[in-house]
């Protein structure tokens, strides 16, 4: 069987009401051809119409590619996904329902491809326990027109997991670099190994089509075998990229560097990595976050604030050994900061993100660095929704609940916030207008009462002071040099804080 075919014959598969998953990371091994022809389709001929579409990280570039080409009334009947933040149209389909809508988180999603594959009812995990995926709270919907509940709390042995529900998947989108004529696809100039084949397996097993977009292809015999990462045997059909710049990019910013890819020598890389921060505030907390890191400590580091780490980092000779981890599977090197987020500068492995994930909600992460939205006197943190808007949970939920320590990077304030250093003090020229420290959370993406390990350390560290989870509601147990404590900390707050009577004095570093 010859698998080579057009992109129009391979979009020509699917049929209406169809489910189909796409496998991507931003635009790191996103099938941006198949995705653009299937879109173009439907505003051709209004057909296929009525699907479900199933992702575990958004993919795109934040403006017109990736998944919103799928953005279209009457294309889409479901989507649920694990990051919605870098695809607004599909966030507006859902915000005026259009769309039934759910966020689930990305790890759960790019696990529970492994448990369809086995025919599995679902994935059994505590992870989502009393956040807003929980059906007790919200079950993950994110509209009124959404009402199915695709998640379920069960008991094991007396204790309460959610069960992920497993689905049957028709049509599977996945992108490699170079197949032979067998199929077998390998992914040398790819910045991300990605969950492509336990989600060629899910299709497969349901008895549906994986269609793979592919940059060249060779003669059989010709791929090292050790390289192949999906068989050939998994995969129905294949369609040749057109254009690596337009429809086959290695991530937002490059078309195609090896470094990213893990190719290169020591003398390579054209890769302009994250220069250090000049805004005073996030230099103040990135330095204070570097205080909470060990040798040889396992790292996950959050989008934001927290990739400021990485250049001061760099310059740190006291900490040895220390290994970032992404949620992509990528680990080491240099983390590349928003739009590229999720690969990184000569990294040192590249794994599954769904192995990367069974790592993070087996509780493997020594400290994970996140940003924070909205946080209440019960240490409960929204970072997913805001009023009627909504990015979704991505792998935020699987890191934070399981991690040993958590550490929470922001500002104090946001919209406006002004500061200087003057004489060694932290000096507020104006303050953010919104306010972070809040009686009621618009969302709860991490609830500390359901962390994996009751002893797990939940710290937040802002410009001005630190507050520690303790006993079941957040202390201030630092405060800035420069800064008053009633005027610019416990006023600005909306509820009652403790204060630790021992009470530490961070100084300008």
């Amino acid at each position: 069987m010859k698998k080579i075919i057009s992109t129009t014959k391979a979009i020509n598969l699917i049929n209406d009401n169809d489910v189909i998953a796409s496998s991507g990371f931003r635009w790191s091994g996103s099938p941006e051809l198949l995705l653009s022809e299937l879109g173009s389709k439907y505003e051709k001929n209004k057909s296929p119409k009525n699907l479900t579409l199933i992702f575990s990280s958004a993919q795109g570039d934040s403006v017109s590619n990736g998944l919103e080409n799928l953005a279209h009334k009457g294309l889409l009947k479901r989507v649920i996904g694990g990051f919605w933040g870098i695809n607004p149209k599909l966030v507006e389909l859902a915000k005026n329902n259009h769309i039934e809508a759910y966020n689930v988180p990305q790890g759960v999603i790019a696990r529970l491809f492994s448990s369809i594959a086995s025919k599995s009812p679902g994935l059994i995990t505590k992870t989502g326990l009393g956040t807003f995926i929980d059906p007790r709270n919200e079950g993950g919907k994110l509209n009124e027109i959404t009402k199915d509940n695709l998640i379920e709390v069960i008991k094991i042995c007396g204790e309460e997991y959610l069960l992920y529900k497993s689905q049957k998947i028709d049509i599977g989108f996945i992108r490699g670099t170079v197949s032979d004529n067998n199929g077998n696809l390998s992914i040398e100039k790819e910045a991300a190994v990605l969950e492509i084949l336990p989600l060629a397996m899910a299709v497969h097993n349901s008895g549906g089509k994986v269609i793979a977009q592919v940059e060249s292809l060779t003669d059989n015999g010709k791929i090292n075998p050790k390289n192949v990462v999906v068989p050939g045997y998994l995969i129905d059909y294949l369609v040749l990229s057109k254009d690596s710049k337009s429809d086959h990019r290695q991530s937002c910013k490059y078309v195609y560097e090896p470094s990213l890819a893990g190719n290169y020598s020591k003398k390579q890389s054209k890769i302009s990595v994250n220069d250090p921060t000049n805004k005073i505030e996030r230099q103040i907390i990135a330095k204070r976050a570097i205080e909470e890191i060990n040798d040889g400590d396992i790292i996950n580091l959050g989008q934001g604030i927290p990739t400021d780490i990485i250049p001061l980092l760099q310059n740190n000779t006291n900490l040895k050994n220390v290994n970032f981890t992404l949620e992509s599977g990528v680990s080491g090197g240099v983390p590349l900061a928003v739009p590229d987020f999720g690969i990184s500068d000569k990294p040192e492995s590249m794994i599954r993100p769904d192995d990367m994930f069974m790592l993070f909600n087996g509780g493997g992460l020594d400290v994970s660095f996140l940003g924070f939205a909205q946080i209440d006197q019960k240490g409960k943190v929204n970072v997913s929704k805001f009023g009627n808007n909504f990015v979704g949970c991505g792998g935020f939920i699987d890191i934070a609940q399981n991690t040993k320590k958590l550490i929470f990077c922001g500002c104090f304030n946001a919209k406006g916030l002004d500061v200087k250093i003057e004489n060694a003090n932290l000096i507020i020229r104006s303050e953010g207008e919104l306010k972070k420290f809040i009686n009621n959370v618009d969302q709860i993406t991490y609830n500390p009462k359901f962390a994996l390990s009751k002893k797990q350390i939940m710290k937040i560290i802002t410009e001005r002071c630190v507050f520690e989870y303790k006993e079941g509601r957040l202390e201030l147990t630092e405060i800035m040099q420069g800064i008053n404590l009633e005027k610019q900390i416990l006023s600005q707050i909306e509820f009652d804080i403790k204060v630790s009577s021992k009470l530490k004095v961070m100084r300008i570093q």
